[in-house]
């Protein structure tokens, strides 16, 4: 287990959302861009 747990590209990790496909807390760069501009103005 410490040999897989040392490969992160066998294991994709959650910040990888590319690596399997979409996932429901990958926003899209235009939801994240708006997020930034919402806490900025807040």
């Amino acid at each position: 287990l410490q040999a897989s747990s040392a490969a992160p590209h066998a294991h994709a990790p959650p910040a990888a959302p590319h690596a399997q496909g979409p996932r429901p807390d990958a926003a899209p760069p235009n939801d994240v861009e708006s997020l930034h501009v919402r806490a900025r103005n807040a």
